[in-house]
């Protein structure tokens, strides 16, 4: 509307003419002018301009734009800024699920509030009507039925299949569902049910099992009415056999329906095995042995002094004489062994009576009570193996003999021999003739406890002429292997008697020529 004032009159261009108002339609932005009279005939002019904005382009599209029946698709608006859908909805994307082809309708609205309308048609395909049949639809376990599918142009079943027609052979009743697609992509889905009569569960057992080679066992069956086996042995629930070797049974079972089933059981024939028992069976009083069981798995001992009879090896301490048994086991097998165990007293030993004698004396020993003889220790025995030893300590000694029987059985006893001091002075001569008369022929420190000692023998112009720690040894007047001239020596010594006393002294020999 355009409307002029502040006249009496007006004109106005583009041929809208003289009335004050006009209602203008314009195809583009155009400018208008108007030329106004007041009373006076005085005249001016003005201008309007009316703006003309083009509609919004809208466009509409729908994905997929054919469907099946029960599926969506998305429409989406394009070209504006707002938009009102004849569902309702005023979102650019909305989702659709029609029941039957429908054309849908969108003003959009652009930021001027200029509008602008488009639709756009989804095509609704119907879903194919598809079936399914079993033929047959009741079956006896281990037997097939097939299955057919109809109203489609492809199909999927559940049991993974893609065939019209598919052949299954279930355990038990089953439902199977198969999914078809027709020439539009169109999907439906039917199921079919075969029933599957359950054959008898048999079942097959034998008792004992396994058995030993040349054992017997009883092979049962059950679960059905009626039975038939194998292996010769006929009809009947149960039978008794003694395989030779490892043999399965097989047993046909048949309920009250006629429907048969199978079962079978394995026996299993062990070989014999063979017990036995190794270690020393002749022991001395006091002795041990290891008895040793072979020959299974597992062991059952019998026996005096048996501590674990479980376990293959038994240490035992018999104190007299005995029978030890064993039962050994290996599965099914079993076998007995017996050894017996002969135990030798010890030999009744005697070392003699307990004795005293004189340092320097001896004393005989007597032992008996077997057939061989050792002695301990060996100092100052004339021998160590013999009964009847000369012994000649120095200090008092207990002897042990240990004495052995002609079964090899051994003991001991002891003997204590006392050694008395009997010391006496420390005699050193004042002379002595070498001459080999075998009178006053040497030149010591004499005495009956002398444990040590250190001799010097001097000249008279105090040169050492000999020098002696051993108790034994003597001078006898010579030096250097040669025979020294008579006359007057000069001895010194210092020792130790086994009493533990010191010894020393000094003095002058006469060599006697």
């Amino acid at each position: 509307m355009l409307t002029a004032s502040g006249g009496v009159s007006y004109s106005w261009d583009n041929g809208l003419g003289a009335d004050s108002s006009h209602t203008v339609t314009p195809a583009s932005t155009t400018t208008y002018t108007v030329t106004g009279t007041d009373a006076n005939g005085c005249s001016n002019t003005a201008t309007v301009t009316v703006t003309v904005n083009s509609t919004p382009t809208v466009s509409v599209a729908a994905s997929p734009a054919t469907i099946c029946a029960g599926g969506s698709s998305t429409l989406t608006a394009s070209g504006a800024s707002t938009y009102n859908w004849n569902t309702g909805q005023n979102t650019s994307s909305i989702s659709v699920t029609p029941t039957s082809t429908t054309t849908y309708t969108v003003t959009g609205t652009d930021g001027n509030g200029c509008s602008n309308t488009a639709e756009v048609t989804v095509t609704v395909n119907a879903t194919p009507t598809v079936g399914a049949t079993a033929s047959p639809a009741t079956i006896c376990a281990g037997q097939s039925s097939t299955l057919t599918a109809s109203g489609a142009s492809t199909y999927s079943w559940s049991s993974g299949q893609n065939t019209s027609s598919i052949s299954v052979t279930p355990t038990s009743t089953t439902t199977y569902a198969v999914t078809g697609t027709d020439a539009n992509g169109c999907t439906n889905t039917a199921s079919v049910t075969v029933a599957v009569h359950p054959l008898p569960t048999v079942v097959a057992s034998a008792t004992p099992n396994p058995v030993c080679e040349g054992g017997q066992t009883t092979v049962s069956a059950s679960g059905a009415s009626s039975y038939v086996w194998g292996q010769g042995l006929g009809g009947g629930q149960t039978h008794d056999v003694s395989p030779s070797s490892t043999t399965t049974y097989v047993v046909t079972g048949t309920d009250a329906n006629g429907y048969s089933n199978t079962a079978e059981v394995t026996v299993t024939v062990q070989p014999a095995i063979h017990a036995s028992i190794v270690g020393d069976t002749v022991l001395c009083y006091g002795e041990s042995t290891t008895l040793i069981a072979s020959g299974g798995t597992s062991y059952e001992w019998s026996g005096v002094g048996i501590t674990d009879p479980s376990a293959s090896q038994q240490v035992i301490s018999p104190t007299a004489s005995g029978v030890y048994t064993v039962t050994v086991v290996s599965g099914a097998c079993s076998d007995v062994a017996s050894v017996y165990v002969t135990v030798h007293p010890l030999p009744v030993v005697s070392a003699g009576d307990d004795t005293t004698i004189v340092l320097g004396s001896s004393v005989q020993l007597h032992a008996s009570g077997g057939v061989s003889y050792t002695w301990y220790p060996p100092t100052g025995l004339s021998c160590t193996d013999c009964s009847d030893p000369v012994a000649s300590p120095e200090v008092t000694t207990e002897y042990t003999v240990t004495v052995t029987d002609g079964n090899g059985c051994s003991a001991t006893d002891g003997v204590l021999v006392r050694v008395e001091l009997n010391c006496g002075e420390v005699f050193v001569p004042d002379a002595f003739s070498p001459n080999g008369d075998g009178n006053n022929d040497e030149f010591k420190v004499f005495g009956n406890c002398i444990k040590t000692i250190n001799l010097k023998i001097y000249d008279r112009w105090g040169n050492k002429i000999f020098e002696t720690s051993d108790v034994t040894e003597s001078w006898k007047g010579d030096y250097k292997g040669k025979e020294l001239n008579g006359g007057t020596y000069t001895y010194v010594y210092s020792g130790t008697l086994v009493t533990g006393e010191s010894i020393q002294g000094k003095g002058v020999v006469v060599l006697i020529k």
